[in-house]
């Protein structure tokens, strides 16, 4: 059993909010969710641009949930992402991810061990 956890809004809020976590990892501290994998899972809603660093050998997963979202990597690639729009990313990353327009953006984030055997690769 996996177990669940009733997160609230302020939680996500402006910040990237861990949801998931494996198992064994002595750093998720009060993660709702845990399991027997390596990945991380992560929520945000927010109107302010927010960072988030993907390492060398890891892969992303990010989902719009809602809004717009521009996604930017230090070296000046842009992706945007809308509503339901979604990107596969593979670390070194160092990403700003900025809102577009006048409504929040609401996006989820699952980052794991880059397999080399994956699809897309939007950003890399």
């Amino acid at each position: 059993n996996y177990g669940s956890v009733d997160g609230s809004k302020c939680d996500r809020t402006d910040g990237w909010k861990r949801i998931v976590a494996d198992w064994d990892d002595p750093t998720a501290g009060d993660v709702g969710c845990r399991v027997h994998q390596d990945v991380n899972g992560y929520a945000c809603e927010t109107t302010k641009s927010l960072e988030f660093d993907l390492a060398e050998g890891r892969q992303a997963y990010c989902l719009c949930v809602e809004g717009s979202v521009s996604i930017a990597d230090v070296d000046g690639s842009t992706k945007t992402l809308d509503r339901h729009d979604a990107a596969e990313l593979y670390g070194p990353l160092k990403l700003t991810f900025t809102p577009q327009g006048d409504t929040p953006v609401h996006c989820l984030m699952y980052e794991m061990a880059a397999s080399g055997q994956s699809g897309r690769r939007d950003a890399e």
